[in-house]
């Protein structure tokens, strides 16, 4: 196609990269918004039980390879019924560059902590003595705002062989409760380096420590208090940890912390924490957060009235930065109270040396937080007392959680038990039983008695696996029992549970049946991973994994291959890819039930792990951290059968999600997604994470290092997440659609550089893709000063109007680019950007431009290209109060919480003409938005004009269920009537959230039968003269979702009206032909209508086919882009 040269039409309104920075009005309720922490939240969880490693059954905090139910504030873990709770205090500041930073108040329902004791000579049975070691339960050492409450902003707790209580490696203690601990290798056969240390949960952290002295075994050994610790995190930040010798812990670990002092982006942005010292007099401390903008967040800590046992510091008061030099002061109240003390997975060692252990403890609870000016304030109320046969609650954990809106949450707990030894009592403190989440309630009013009406519940039931006897259901078939349990554990051979369930009800009776693996003897990594290799069904003669017997080869048929023929006993090594240990490539973790206990969908999951047999076998009870790894999905639509069968596994159509080629430093590269659907079913993503090396790691045979780009040195950059290309490929049946994109990025910062993506698209089925002279290229510099890190200038070069040199890749093409676009920041915020003229440097055209407030960053005035002035407040919440077009109008917001001045939350705006500058005149309208006890919107309203001097008021009411789906949208009508308003209501829903039964305001109906993702029927009901008519449609869409056949038909069910369509790697319709007599050929035969919409690579639209353009134009308009996508021609 000719290139056409000449003037460049400036379009500068649809920028490929976001730099722009827009008002946002602030929500009524924040509280709602997820948690912006200090550091990132990582991967696995973990408590720290005495003289062991983290164990599941007492994870805080959420992990990426654990099943979690997630609500609005709460994510309840499945396994170990974890009540995590996340309440941001303020919205967070940036802190220059990518990077910001903030505080959240984080709860985790595991509050007590295993506390040695003593060791003392115990007799043993048949003659003969051992040391026992004696311990009791203490509240959580590490919270800081109440049991089970902190705000943490990362610490690390050093190892001490002399003190069991505290972990047996060097741990850092993320800011949601989890707990990450550090080995001498990132992977096992790589080298020990003495002063670096890396995380194994999936999570790719790195320790470095730096002192004379402090070349620390990381294993064993606790680094001295005049080193320093730093941690360095997969995007290139780094937080550096200092040794607090003047705090000391409360009991049991009566050890100082080191608490991070210091986190810096990969461009050198930093904020400061600085812990004060106690004071002389009454024994507070104030912490302080600094930015590099000199923005102070102070935290005042004061003593805990409790000093027998000393239970260390509590948070006061939290004081942030606002909106126009103002502050945002948090308020906690507590209240001191006793609790019975938790005794589970005590017995047989919990006597205490001829000492007595009290039986309640008096503790410290969390009963409120405020914000001072405002009427936003969360309050809590707890179980003090454990839990009878009547009665489920655990002694100290929250029962109640009122947010500000006024309604709230409830919770009850039961025993969650994963496993029993031969005489029923828990066998390993690791994996002993934890009082978990057994119900949530969505409350009116959580601190009445009755906690108000019951809005909604959900119940979780946790449960061992058994069969139809009630026996427990043995080990897995993986397990080599003559190998492990005769030799490890004989007490307890064919007595562990294979599996465990959490059975989750939500409040429309729909139920999920979540699977957790627990036969973790000779398989410790496994031990509460979210799958079962057993048989769900519970057969103790037929081991039986995902319905098959020994489906090795993944073709649904049993292959009655013996399962332990895969482990060479001689040298306890695995004679299969240690990927995937010769075992079947995926197990169930999930079933999916209707509320008539219909079975819909099955899920399936393969995890891949670090470590040989003789690794696992050595150390159980996960001892070595084996960086688990999602490498494949599955879902099984049991309600879409594709053929005949006995079971959902067997006939089920099902997608599948294959990741491969794992580059070690937490990245697959490569993405397999396919589904026996229909329509474009296949689609590869490729991303070329981290080159070097000979290939992917591990290898099928071993694990040599050589398999992963080196481990950078002390000094180099942890950065994990850059790659040089990416690519996506989509194969129907007789075309290839590629699109590919080459990536520069600075290695020592991760800064994107450039992208350029190729125009060619692979054409015909097996074409390869190439650069070429109209790739689209965009290069990045950074900003150095005065904060770096930001993007200061993009350049676009290419497209059809300039040739790009082939060879140049993503670099500097050494050309003049077609579009300059350059940038300015005011306090980590974008101030303002410019279209500059790339021959003479000047700016000609204005973006973006505001005024930043200094103290949040937050938009205090914007322009337009007009130079017209808006200006923005925000009040001590960051929501948005008044919004002023100078000259022009006035919105004022009024935020009104539930138990102020009316019973109900309540947003109002008000828009007002303005006599002068800001000052507000003649109202211009009234609107209100009002919410329910839990912030959920009920019904909206207005002033509406009748005459050309009166008005009207009128409201719509909306009304939701307690999952949140919409029930009724009601119709505007005057003021009083909205609740009998006519609307459009939705009576029926699936339990996926889709609406089965539609009513529409004039009652005409739609009925919708779904059968998995990939087909529906809809009933559509269409009122005419001559009476209701009815009318079908069929939709079928391919595995990602997209719609390639639509049937429409007539009320008995005639086909009237066939229509196909295809989609490109892109997702773009690519293919449409009206009448199609086949779904399959991507050729509209004569008797249809087709329109073909040709893209390249670049995802433009470079040639499009309508039967309407006719035989003169050849039936098809062509299109010539510019650099950045405007059209050049056509």
């Amino acid at each position: 196609m000719e290139k056409r040269k000449g003037k460049i039409v400036m379009n500068l309104g649809n920028s490929s990269r976001r730099c722009g920075h827009g008002l946002l009005v602030g929500l009524l309720v924040s509280w709602l918004q997820l948690a912006s922490a200090a550091g990132p939240s990582f991967a696995q969880g973990g408590g720290d039980p005495v003289g062991a490693a983290q164990s599941p059954v007492e994870a805080r905090g959420t992990a990426v390879n654990s099943a979690f139910q997630f609500g609005g504030v709460d994510n309840v873990n499945l396994f170990n019924g974890n009540l995590n709770l996340t309440i941001p205090l303020g919205g967070g500041l940036p802190a220059g560059g990518p990077s910001s930073y903030g505080l959240t108040l984080v709860y985790n329902s595991n509050i007590w902590e295993y506390a040695w004791n003593c060791t003392e000579t115990v007799t043993v049975p048949g003659g003969g003595t051992q040391e026992m070691e004696r311990f009791y339960k203490a509240p959580d050492p590490l919270t800081n705002a109440g049991l089970g409450w902190s705000v943490n902003p990362g610490m690390i707790l050093a190892v001490s062989p002399n003190d069991p209580p505290l972990p047996e490696r060097n741990t850092y203690v993320a800011p949601d409760g989890s707990r990450h601990e550090f080995y001498p290798t990132l992977h096992p056969g790589l080298t020990e380096v003495p002063d670096i240390a890396y995380s194994r949960d999936g999570s790719y952290l790195r320790l470095r420590t730096e002192g004379t002295g402090c070349e620390v075994n990381q294993q064993v050994n606790p680094p001295a208090s005049h080193c320093t610790l730093y941690v360095d995190f997969p995007d290139g930040s780094v937080h550096r940890f200092v040794h607090q010798g003047d705090e000391l812990l409360p009991e049991p670990y009566r050890a100082s912390p080191w608490r991070v002092v210091e986190t810096k982006d990969a461009f050198g942005n930093t904020v400061i924490y600085d812990y004060g010292t106690a004071s002389p007099t009454d024994g507070t401390r104030t912490w302080t957060v600094t930015d590099r903008f000199g923005r102070v967040t102070s935290l005042l800590l004061e003593p805990t009235p409790i000093m027998e046992p000393e239970q260390g510091l509590q948070i006061r008061q939290v004081d942030l930065p606002a909106f126009g030099g103002g502050r945002t002061v948090y308020n906690f109240v507590y209240s001191q109270q006793m609790v019975d003390r938790d005794r589970l997975g005590l017995a047989g060692d919990g006597v205490s040396c001829n000492q007595t252990v009290d039986e309640q403890v008096e503790v410290s609870l969390l009963a409120d937080v405020s914000v001072e000016s405002s009427d936003w304030s969360f309050g809590m109320s707890y179980y003090l007392l454990d839990p009878t046969p009547t009665e489920r609650r655990k002694a100290g954990a929250i029962s109640r959680l009122r947010l500000p809106t006024g309604g709230g949450y409830g919770w009850e707990y039961i025993l969650y038990r994963n496993e029993v030894a031969a005489d029923g009592t828990p066998f390993d403190r690791s994996f002993r039983p934890i009082e978990g989440v057994a119900k949530k309630l969505l409350l009116t009013d959580p601190e009445t008695a009755g906690g108000g009406t019951i809005l909604g519940e959900w119940t979780y039931e946790h449960q061992m696996a058994m069969d139809s006897t009630g026996v427990h259901v043995l080990q897995s078939p993986w397990d080599n029992e003559a190998l492990i349990h005769t030799t490890s554990h004989p007490e307890v051979k064919g007595t562990q549970p294979c599996f465990v369930t959490n059975t989750v009800t939500d409040p429309e009776d729909n139920y999920t049946v979540n699977y957790f693996q627990t036969a973790h003897v000779g398989f410790a990594r496994e031990f509460g991973q979210p799958y079962t290799a057993c048989s769900p069904d519970h057969s103790t003669t037929q081991p039986v994994v995902g319905g098959v017997l020994f489906d090795l080869d993944n073709d649904g048929a049993s292959d009655g291959v013996d399962p332990f023929s895969i482990i060479d006993t001689t040298n306890g090594s695995f004679t299969s890819d240690p990927e995937s240990f010769g075992r079947p490539d995926r197990y169930l973790s999930k079933r999916v039930f209707d509320k008539n206990g219909v079975l819909l969908r099955e899920e399936y999951v393969s995890f891949a792990y670090d470590g040989f047999f003789s690794d696992i076998q050595a150390s159980l009870r996960g001892k070595v951290g084996y960086n688990p790894r999602l490498r494949k999905e599955q879902t099984l639509y049991c309600d879409d059968p594709e053929s005949g069968g006995i079971s959902c596994f067997d006939v089920a159509h099902r997608t599948t999600a294959t990741r491969s080629d794992f580059d070690g430093f937490g990245n697959y590269r490569k993405t397999e997604l396919s589904s026996t659907f229909g329509g474009n079913s296949r689609q590869d993503l490729f991303t070329n994470f981290n080159p070097g090396g000979s290939g992917a790691y591990p290898l099928a045979t071993n694990y040599a290092p050589d398999q992963m780009r080196a481990l950078p040195g002390w000094l180099g950059p942890w950065i994990l997440g850059t790659s040089t290309w990416t690519e996506t490929v989509q194969a129907p049946a007789n075309r290839r659609d590629t699109t590919v994109t080459l990536t520069c990025f600075d290695p020592a910062t991760g800064f994107l550089e450039g992208r350029r993506t190729f125009g060619d698209d692979g054409g015909d089925f097996g074409a390869s893709v190439a650069p070429s002279a109209s790739d689209h290229l965009v290069r990045y510099a950074p900003t150095v000063t005065p904060v770096p890190g930001h993007v200061l200038r993009e350049e676009y070069f290419g497209g059809d109007g300039q040739d790009l040199p082939v060879g140049t890749g993503c670099a500097d093409p050494g050309l003049t680019p077609e579009y300059v676009v350059e940038h300015a920041y005011e306090r980590g915020a974008l101030q303002r950007s410019d279209a500059v003229d790339p021959e003479t440097g000047l700016a000609f055209l204005n973006l973006a431009n505001f005024a930043i407030d200094p103290n949040t960053s937050k938009v205090a005035s914007s322009f337009d290209a007009a130079g017209v002035e808006t200006r923005s407040t925000f009040d001590v919440l960051g929501r948005l109060a008044s919004s002023c077009q100078v000259g022009v109008s006035f919105a004022l917001n009024d935020y009104d919480l539930a138990g102020t001045t009316t019973s109900e939350s309540s947003l109002r705006q008000t828009v007002s003409a303005v006599t002068s500058d800001c000052a507000a005149g003649a109202q211009l309208t009234d609107s209100s938005s009002f919410f329910d006890s839990l912030g959920r919107l009920k019904r909206e309203a207005r002033k509406v004009p009748t005459t050309a001097t009166g008005s009207a008021d009128v409201e719509r009411v909306v009304d939701v269920n307690a999952l949140g789906w919409p029930t009724k949208n009601g119709l505007w009508s005057p003021a009083g009537t909205g609740a009998t308003a006519a609307g459009t209501t939705f009576p029926e829903y699936d339990p996926f959230g889709r609406p089965k039964r539609v009513v529409n305001p004039d009652n005409t109906e739609v009925t919708t039968a779904y059968l998995g993702d990939r087909f529906e029927e809809s009933s559509v009901q269409i009122r005419t003269q001559g009476g209701l008519a009815t009318k079908l449609e069929r939709r079928t869409r391919d595995g990602l979702g997209r719609i390639f056949l639509l049937e429409e038909a007539d009320g008995a069910g005639s086909l009237l009206l066939r229509t196909t369509y295809r989609h490109d790697e892109g997702g773009r319709l690519s293919h449409v032909c009206v009448n199609d007599s086949d779904d399959v050929a991507l050729v509209c035969p004569t008797t249809g209508q087709g329109r073909l919409f040709d893209y390249d690579g670049r995802g433009l639209l470079v040639s499009e086919t309508h039967p309407e353009l006719g035989a003169s134009s050849g039936g098809s308009n062509l299109f010539e882009y510019d650099s950045r996508g405007n059209v050049l021609f056509r």
